[in-house]
């Protein structure tokens, strides 16, 4: 799409809603769209059309523009500072407001500390925004791994750059923290010949001990009905235990899948020249709140 198209679209939306642009207005108005995706300015120019714009400008179109760049809103990033456990990510603009207020304790919920907090970030983060939009700054989407959950964040990460609103660039930096650890190995529950034959070495244990150690209590001889109850006991727990190692696994095996799926597309895109390397590594800085 040529810059004489979207200069047509601005004439024909004017002419729709009812504004009168001269060529130089027109001019001026793309001088105020450079920077955007032509896509969005599109759309922005379809919303003016179907709503109830009643006159044509620049502006008009830069609101627009500004609610489907991907950055988050005032009170949508607040709770992202406050709430840091689960894996997320955020725009840029969010470090330099909460610069302001990383020295509070924000997870104590105490009122005195959390209201000043909050309006001395939310108006530094009004600011920044305004100021990133109106220079048509580009969107840069940073990753938050959380204290949680590796997993989900290794799938917010892939889903995000599938998206296309994540560079792979910037997700090389993001792996830290998720590449699998070592395979859980499923330990089935034992069978009744293994309880026999465990229970036979420990009686043999037992009575070598009380031959060579003076003193060593005599052991007492269960019941069938005892040793059923401990059986029953020891069956249960080393089901329940595993269960939880092949739920344990079936994770490891799926973060393992999309670990290496996040590795070939970063490694698809590595940079080659000195200059890509410089602008890489400038990308994949994190600076987490």
């Amino acid at each position: 799409m040529s810059k004489a198209d979207i200069a047509k679209a601005i004439a024909v939306t004017a002419e729709i809603i009812g504004t009168e642009l001269s060529d130089i207005a027109i001019e001026v108005f793309l001088h105020d769209l450079e920077g955007y995706p032509e896509m969005d300015i599109m759309k922005a120019l379809t919303q003016c059309r179907k709503e109830d714009v009643r006159r044509l400008t620049s502006g008009a179109v830069l609101q627009r523009l500004a609610a489907m760049d991907g950055r988050l809103g005032p009170e949508e990033a607040w709770m992202l500072v406050t709430n840091r456990e689960r894996p997320h990510f955020y725009n840029s603009e969010l470090n330099e407001a909460y610069a302001l207020v990383k020295h509070f304790d924000l997870n104590r919920g105490d009122s005195d500390i959390l209201i000043p907090a909050r309006m001395a970030f939310v108006e530094k983060y009004r600011k920044v925004l305004a100021e990133a939009r109106l220079n048509a700054q580009p969107v840069e989407m940073l990753f938050h791994h959380g204290r949680l959950a590796p997993l989900e964040a290794a799938k917010m990460l892939l889903s995000e750059i599938e998206k296309g609103r994540l560079k792979p660039s910037t997700a090389a930096g993001c792996l830290h923290g998720l590449k699998p650890g070592n395979r859980p190995h499923p330990k089935p529950p034992r069978t009744e010949d293994e309880r026999e034959n465990d229970d036979a070495k420990n009686r043999e244990e037992y009575a070598r001990l009380a031959e060579t150690h003076i003193g060593f209590p005599p052991r007492r001889i269960e019941t069938d009905d005892e040793k059923k109850q401990r059986w029953s006991r020891f069956w249960e727990s080393e089901n329940d235990e595993y269960r939880k190692a092949q739920w344990e696994e079936k994770r490891w095996l799926e973060q393992t899948e999309i670990y290496e799926r996040l590795q070939r597309i970063i490694d698809a895109d590595t940079p080659t020249t000195i200059a890509e390397v410089l602008d890489a590594a400038t990308a994949r800085k994190e600076l987490t709140p």
